[in-house]
Order: C-alpha cells, then sequence, then structure tokens
C-alpha cells in the first residue's frame, strides 16, 4: 500500500513538472490573478502565511501536501514514556468528551511509581490545585476525592502533605530534638519555643509552612553547635526563625498525587466512556473527570479483593476472587438475578463488546453472559462422523488425554439434547489445524517438514451414554472447554464473533464450532524420539530460552517429567503466537495480539508480525480499542492511530468594499471539501469563483450597447499522501474558467472568453514535533488564451517557501507561529536584486485556548505591490464540528484591497 502511494505521488510530480517546463521562460505578464487570493479567514488572520500549515480544507489551496498530513489524514503517534515510568504494565484511554477523535482521550498508565496520566503532551503523577485563603488541606483533598471515612481521609492527607512539603516529616522532628537537646541551661523562652516546635509539627500536615525559615533555622542550630557552648544568643537566633516558619495559609498551590489516594500497588484497571475505574489493595476507586471516589463491593461481594475490569459502553464488569458485579455509570449491582449462574469463585479475565454478549474466565472455566444468564455451555450442531472422541479433540485447548477425558466426563453429565427438524446432513470439519505459515519467521520453524498427523481409528473410539444420540443435523448443549490453564491475561471477542483467549501460553479461538492454537504445530511422536530430539531444530539461542521452551511444551502437553510415548501426538509452539499474551485488540479487519516478543496480528485469513511502529519484535502490553481509534502499549512508549478527519470549508467575501465603487458587485467565493481513503491517501477538491459584477459594452462614443457580468471561475482536484513519517506530498490539477465577455474588441481576434488548466505541487517536511517547513509551486500550466496565440497571458505561477512552529504546546494553550516568502514566477528576468525585491514576505501567529477560541494576528509585506498592513482575526470552534473563523485588515492605505473588510469562513468537521 506505501508503494502505491508513493508511486502515485511521485509519478504525478514529474508529469507536472513536465509539463510545466516549457512554460517558465519569457514571460513578462500573468492573467487569472484571482487564483492568487487567498481563502480562509482563519489564514487571512495570519498574514496569508499558511504553506507550512495546511492542515483543513483550504490546503486544497495553499498546499496539497497538507492532504497527507494530519488531521487531513492518518497519522501514527507516539507518547513516550519516560524512563522514571518504565516498565508501563497496563494503559486504558479515558474520554474527555468530544465527538469520540483521538485528541478527546487521556491515556492513564500503570507504572512502577504508581497511576499517571498522559495528556497529549506530558505524564503527569497528579493533580495542581489553586488554593483560597481559606481553605484547609482537607477541604481540598476532600473535594478530590470524595469519602465518608475519616481515617481514610486522614491517610491521604498525610501523603498529600509529605507530597507537598520540602523535607519529609521525620526531618522536622529530627530538628525537634536536635533543637531540644541544645538548649541553654535555664533558657528563658524554652517553654515558648517548644510550643512553636509543636506547631511547626501541626502545620507540616496542613501544608502551612515556610520551609525557608526552617532552612534557615537549621542552619542557625548548626553554626552554634560549632562553638563548645551553645548561647542564649544564637537560640534565639533559631527560635525567630521557627516561629516564623509558620503561615497563616494553606499552599496557594497543592499537588495531590494519584499514588496519594490509594496506593502504588494497582491490581486492575479499566474505564468506560469519561470513567476510570482503578482497583488496588486500598480498594477500588472511580474517576469521573474531575474528582474520585471510593466504591464499595460489600453489599454484593464478599470480598473487594478485584482481579480483572473491563469496560463495555458505559459499564464495567468487576470481576473479585469470589464473583462479579457491575458499575452501570451510577451505582454497583450484580450482572444477574439468579444467584447460581455464575461460580463464587475468582474471575481471572474477562471480554466482550456488548452486555448482551460477554465471556469471562471463572475458576479456569470459560462462561458467557447473553443479556439474562451465564452459562459455561455453548451450542453445537453434530455433523457426519461426530462422536464424543471427536467432539472432545474439538473442544480441548491443549488436545491432551487428560484433557480430553475430563471434557467428555463434562460432556456426558450434560443430558440436555434439543433434536431439530430433519436437515441435510453436515459434513464433518475438517480438525486439521493450519500454521500461520506468514508467523513462520526465522524464530519459527516455517521450512521444517512435518508429518502428517494421523488420526486415531475410529473403530477405536470409545462410546458413550449419549454418543448413540449424536444424530447429524442434531443440536446439543456442549461445555466450552475442559479448562484452562496459567495465566489467562486477556479475553476478547472480535467482529467475527471469534472468542479468543490470551494466556500464559499463547492464544487459543474458538470459532462457533472448534477451538484453535495458531501457535503451536501437532507432531506425531516416532519410535525412540524423545523431547530433545522433537525441538532440536528449534531456534533456541541460549540455555534459558531452550529451558523455558521445554516448560511451555511439558506443561501444554502434560508431560510432567517424562517424555512423550511412541506413536502419541505432541503440541510444538512454532510461532509467536505461542508466546505469552499480554492483550488483544482489533477492528473490523484485523484482531492484534500484544506478546512478550512482539506485536501480531489477523486479519481473517492469514497471521503475520504487524509492522505497526516498529513493535512487531518488541514486546508489547496492550491493545486498545475505542470507537474507531487503536492505541498500542509497550513498555515504553504508547503508539496510537489518530484518524483523518473530512471537511467542508466556505467563504464569501465581497471584494474592495472600502473603495466607493459605484456599483459594489465584486465578490469572491471559495468552497473546498477533503475525504480521507483508507490505503490511498487523501483526495479534495474546491471550486473558486470570482465575480467582476455588471460591466457594460459601449460605442466609441460612450453609448451604452449591452450590460453583461464578468467572472473568473476554477475547479480542482486535489491528492495527498504520507511519503514517509516525515514528509508529505500533494498535488492538485485545476480548469480554469475566464468568462470577461464574449465578443472581441475592435479587431481583435476570439472573444473575451478562455479556459485552460494547471497543476499545483506542494511538499511538507515535519523536521520536528514543533517545527514543518512547507513549499508549494501553483498554477503551472500553459498560457491563457483570450485571443490569438501571440497575446496570451502566463498564469499566475508561484513560488511559496515557508515554517511552522508550535512554541507553545500543553493541554489547553496552545501558540503557533508561522512565516512566508512567496514569489510570483512570472517574468523572471529582472535581475536578482529586482526578483528579491519582487518577494512579498508575511508571517503571523496563533494563539489557541481549549481548542475552543482563537487569536490570530499577522504582517504582509509587499514591497513591489506597496501593500504593508497588519491582521487580526479570531476563530470560534464549537461541539468540535463547526468552526468560525473571522480576519479583518484595518484602513491603512488606499492600495489595500480588503481594508475595513470583515472575511469570515465556515469549517464543517464530518
Amino acid at each position: 500500500m506505501k508503494a502505491r502511494k508513493l508511486t502515485l505521488t511521485f509519478v504525478a510530480l514529474f508529469l507536472v513538472a513536465g509539463m510545466a517546463a516549457d512554460g517558465m521562460a519569457d514571460v513578462s505578464a500573468a492573467a487569472a490573478l484571482f487564483l492568487r487570493i487567498a481563502p480562509g479567514a482563519r489564514a487571512a488572520g495570519m498574514g496569508e502565511a499558511y504553506v507550512a500549515i495546511a492542515d483543513d480544507a483550504t490546503a486544497t489551496h495553499w498546499n496539497p501536501a497538507g492532504l497527507g498530513k494530519y488531521p487531513l489524514a492518518d497519522a501514527w503517534m507516539e507518547a513516550s514514556v519516560p524512563a522514571r515510568f518504565q516498565p508501563v504494565t497496563a494503559v486504558v484511554p479515558v474520554s474527555t468528551g468530544g465527538d469520540g477523535s483521538y485528541r478527546d482521550y487521556e491515556l492513564w498508565a500503570v507504572t512502577p511509581m504508581g497511576l499517571v496520566r498522559h495528556d497529549k503532551n506530558n505524564w503527569h503523577t497528579s493533580e495542581m490545585f489553586e488554593t483560597k485563603t481559606d481553605e484547609t488541606i482537607h477541604q481540598v483533598v476532600r473535594n478530590y476525592y470524595a469519602t465518608d471515612s475519616e481515617e481514610h481521609l486522614e491517610e491521604i492527607v498525610d501523603r498529600v502533605a509529605r507530597a507537598n512539603n520540602e523535607k519529609d516529616y521525620e526531618w522536622l522532628v529530627a530538628l525537634k530534638e536536635r533543637i531540644v537537646t541544645s538548649l541553654p541551661e535555664e533558657y528563658d523562652a524554652a517553654e515558648r519555643l517548644l510550643g512553636d516546635l509543636d506547631s511547626a509539627l501541626i502545620c507540616y500536615q496542613l501544608c502551612r509552612l515556610n520551609w525557608d525559615r526552617l532552612n534557615e533555622a537549621e542552619s542557625k542550630l548548626n553554626d552554634g553547635l560549632k562553638d563548645t557552648l551553645f548561647t542564649e544568643m544564637e537560640m534565639d537566633r533559631v527560635a525567630v526563625a521557627i516561629e516564623r516558619s509558620r503561615n497563616r495559609f494553606i499552599n496557594e498551590e497543592l499537588e495531590i498525587p494519584y499514588g496519594a489516594l490509594f496506593g502504588n500497588e494497582i491490581s486492575a484497571i479499566a474505564s468506560a466512556g469519561e470513567a476510570l475505574m482503578v482497583a488496588s489493595e486500598s480498594g477500588v476507586v472511580l474517576y469521573g473527570g474531575r474528582s474520585w471516589r471510593p466504591i464499595s463491593l460489600e453489599e454484593h461481594l464478599t470480598t473487594e479483593h478485584v482481579t480483572a475490569l473491563h469496560g463495555v459502553g458505559n459499564s464495567i464488569l468487576i470481576g473479585t476472587d469470589s464473583g462479579m458485579a457491575i458499575f452501570n455509570g451510577l451505582t454497583v449491582d450484580k450482572l444477574t438475578v439468579p444467584e447460581d449462574d455464575l461460580p463464587s469463585a475468582p474471575v481471572q479475565a474477562i471480554g466482550g463488546y456488548s452486555l448482551r454478549n460477554l465471556y469471562a474466565i471463572v475458576n479456569n472455566e470459560l462462561y458467557r453472559y447473553d443479556g439474562m444468564n451465564w452459562s459455561n455451555i455453548t451450542s453445537y450442531q453434530v455433523v457426519l462422523d461426530d462422536s464424543a472422541d471427536r467432539i472432545a479433540r474439538k473442544f480441548s485447548l491443549y488436545g491432551t488425554d487428560s484433557e480430553q477425558q475430563l471434557y467428555k466426563e463434562k460432556f456426558n453429565a450434560l443430558v440436555t439434547i434439543r433434536p431439530v427438524a430433519p436437515a441435510e446432513q453436515i459434513e464433518a470439519v475438517p480438525e486439521t489445524e493450519a500454521s500461520p505459515d506468514t508467523l513462520q519467521t526465522e524464530e519459527a520453524v516455517a521450512e521444517q517438514a512435518v508429518e502428517a498427523v494421523v488420526e486415531p481409528d475410529l473403530a477405536e473410539e470409545t462410546t458413550d451414554d449419549v454418543a448413540g444420540e449424536l444424530t447429524p443435523g442434531t443440536i446439543i448443549d456442549l461445555p466450552f472447554l475442559a479448562e484452562t490453564r496459567g495465566e489467562i491475561n486477556s479475553v476478547y471477542v472480535d467482529y467475527q464473533d471469534r472468542v479468543w483467549l490470551g494466556t500464559e501460553y499463547g492464544v487459543f479461538y474458538f470459532d462457533g464450532s472448534r477451538w484453535q492454537a495458531p501457535g503451536y504445530e501437532t507432531r506425531l511422536v516416532a519410535e525412540g524420539e524423545t523431547l530433545d530430539d522433537l525441538i532440536r531444530n528449534q531456534p533456541l539461542e541460549t540455555e534459558e530460552a531452550r529451558l523455558s521452551y521445554l516448560a511451555q511444551v511439558r506443561t501444554v502437553n502434560d508431560l510432567g517429567d517424562g517424555e512423550p510415548e511412541a506413536g502419541t501426538t505432541i503440541k510444538l509452539p512454532v510461532n509467536p503466537a505461542s508466546a505469552k499474551i499480554l492483550g488483544i485488540g482489533g477492528d473490523r479487519q484485523r484482531t492484534y495480539f500484544a506478546t512478550e516478543v512482539g506485536l501480531i496480528e489477523f486479519d481473517g485469513q492469514a497471521w503475520a508480525r504487524s509492522d505497526m511502529r516498529g513493535l512487531g519484535r518488541t514486546g508489547t502490553i496492550g491493545v486498545i480499542t475505542r470507537n474507531d481509534n487503536i492505541w498500542f502499549a509497550s513498555e515504553d512508549k504508547v503508539a496510537y492511530l489518530a484518524r483523518g478527519r473530512s471537511e467542508i470549508s466556505l467563504m464569501h467575501v465581497n471584494w474592495a468594499a472600502d473603495f466607493g465603487l459605484a456599483e459594489n458587485d465584486m465578490y469572491y467565493g471559495f468552497l473546498s471539501a477533503v475525504t480521507q481513503k483508507k490505503g490511498w491517501g487523501t483526495f479534495g477538491g474546491n471550486v473558486t469563483f470570482f465575480s467582476y459584477g455588471k460591466n457594460y459594452r459601449t460605442t466609441t462614443g460612450s453609448e451604452v450597447l449591452e450590460t453583461f457580468e464578468s467572472y473568473d471561475m476554477a475547479v480542482t482536484g486535489c491528492y495527498g499522501t504520507s511519503i514517509n513519517d516525515k514528509l508529505k506530498g500533494g498535488i492538485a490539477a485545476k480548469i480554469i474558467i475566464s468568462r470577461l465577455y464574449g465578443q472581441g474588441a475592435g479587431k481583435e481576434l476570439g472573444d473575451g472568453n478562455a479556459t485552460g488548466f494547471a497543476f499545483d505541487v506542494g511538499l511538507l517536511y515535519l523536521a520536528t514535533p514543533k517545527l514543518t517547513w512547507g513549499v508549494a509551486v501553483t498554477n503551472l500550466g500553459p498560457a491563457i488564451q483570450y485571443s490569438d496565440y501571440g497575446q496570451s497571458d502566463e498564469l499566475p505561477r508561484n513560488l511559496a517557501v515557508g515554517f511552522a512552529y508550535k512554541l507553545l504546546s500543553s493541554e489547553y494553550n496552545r501558540l503557533l507561529l508561522t512565516g512566508e516568502v512567496n514569489k510570483m514566477l512570472v517574468g523572471l528576468d529582472d535581475g536578482f536584486s529586482e526578483e528579491l525585491n519582487q518577494s512579498i514576505l508575511s508571517g503571523g501567529a496563533e494563539f489557541s485556548y481549549a481548542n475552543l477560541l482563537s487569536a490570530r494576528g499577522g504582517y504582509y509585506f509587499d514591497h513591489e505591490g506597496q501593500s504593508k498592513y497588519f491582521t487580526f482575526g479570531v476563530g470560534l470552534s464549537l461541539f468540535d464540528t463547526f468552526g468560525f473563523d473571522f480576519s479583518y485588515v484595518p484602513s491603512q492605505a488606499s492600495s489595500v484591497f480588503m481594508a475595513n473588510t470583515l472575511r469570515v469562513s465556515l469549517q464543517l468537521l464530518l
């Protein structure tokens, strides 16, 4: 796909360059100057310096390369995790409202330092609060953490106090002890000093200490102790510093670490909508966007030890070591009324995309919730030649004899058989397990010849009480599986309703008729073949890797310390799908698996290592999806796909309103739209229209013969794509229609109408996360002809080079600086100095607050055209859907066409 986009881009660029070559020489004039009019009030407010920004639908005019850059195109972004927070063990996105794009999510991660939050710019371990004069630390904490337990509140206040004081409480206690032991005999102010020291200890907990004074007291104490005798005067200096160390009010800013609320030992984390739930040894707490509150499970469960959390819609499933409950957005409740649906046993993992289609591993068994009840039974349609043995093999994860025997015992215990109307016999489903060839890289054994697995003779299969009733076409109830082994880290249900289990020993999935183990290959053990013989060809580079591999083979195959028997089958791990799975997620096209050895993917047909942001061979810990967004997490970074948006932009301006024309009927209109085609890039187009208003045809004696309307118009199609992470390219083609008048003047050949075409090409280079360079050459094409060819006029070819720099980018505030140089590529025969004077310089800035309000300013300098003026503008964004931009040029000179004109443009984000 990348090769296709790259080829398309470069072919187009070379084509345009070739077509434009002949038109660059011997030109001295330009027509169709309406093509140089700047659309979009946002750009106009910044001095028309926009070639390096080009991040909205007006990019179809300024620089088509903008169509290959976010937000008009998908873009992968990364949030690197600082070393002090590594390794990250879990990540969840939490919505902050909006339209559901990645910008409307904050990331919360579990790290060795506890819970941290990423606001798309920085990682935070705490929240900062500006305090009021009469506020106390208890009031601030209670507003942020709504607990009814005074004991718990005091614990939190103690942690917050330690975070907001320069030194720990023990240091202050030690200072007091040093002062007390150094008191001169019969020191008159001893009692008062001791009282001040006790008050300082109290003020520590209240965050009302002046640490400059306390450090001064320590310094005075150390100076006094240098002498053999500590004098009363020296102690007075210490006493004065201690007395002045107590502030009347709380600190102006108070920091509340997330760890102060529930400690750093987090056992589970999940989100649903704008809610974040965190489980730790201190209990379960809920974050609702502004504050936290504890959640009690005592009413519904016998324990509050949480083992698993899973968000579905606006609800969060809470698994404990004695069952499951649900947080429905307001309160906690049991998921179902019947008490015996789900055993009161440890919940190991929960998954599913709907409250009517949930799965959970409880006490090593798989249960499904259909919206009414939990059940560890699934329906199965019997096929030809089915038997209890054959079904047991289909429904076994590992395929061992003991597992199949356990399954048959469960199978025989089920007496519910539901006959259906006679139906055409169903052919047996092949039992061979296809290994994912595309995953068998150099670490695996793709080229290894695998002996065919011989099915046991059907005549030797055992019979049982119900085997005789397994009539093809019959619907029977079966256990989902016999048991699971080891850690179950993830349960996931994809868009085809396949159920995936991410385990310590790889991934397994249920397709509705059988379980598959894509990470394993089934081998027939030959006579005299040992386990060492079977694994000899595996690419195990170290002894540690060999021992780990052996341990996995022994566990999965129930071998214990023994050797496999000849004639039996054994499962061998052969690709990354057999590695420890730490997370599963996906979209409608692919399912992704976070493993210890890298990110892998399954598209419904084939398996492969994923090339997402270099994670294919880097240990990953999670895959999270919300709406149309997806995040991939490793121990040191989070990569996420920012989805490109479709957009429409509209602008209408009355032209030269301040020139006092008799009939002010000139106007300019611009309409553009862009949309992304996945796998190809972003396509867009615009229509530019300039009306010259009413005109008159007269005789040589000024007699009016007729009245007519004149206009220029251009229709443009654009394409932009990402060539690589840093370079974006784009091309535009336009048809130009000029209707000045339908009849020639005097003896001129032709009439006042013309049609032409032109191309634009552009590049954007993302030099750093803050700096972008842009270049665009526009209106490349043959001369436009109104009369005979000898009097044709060149198009207003233009070269624009500029930069955009993000000077400030925080959670709420952004400051963007931009600058640009424009040079008309017409009449290039005036010498270097004169050509330089003909260049137009412009620049501007934009300050944005909370993606809601923007203020802009700029300056436009055209020495040759004698246009020098300031520009101003504002912007307003509503509901993440509508954008209104306004720009204004103050009246400065009669040559400024747009002086005293308010330009307004509208954006619609789709």
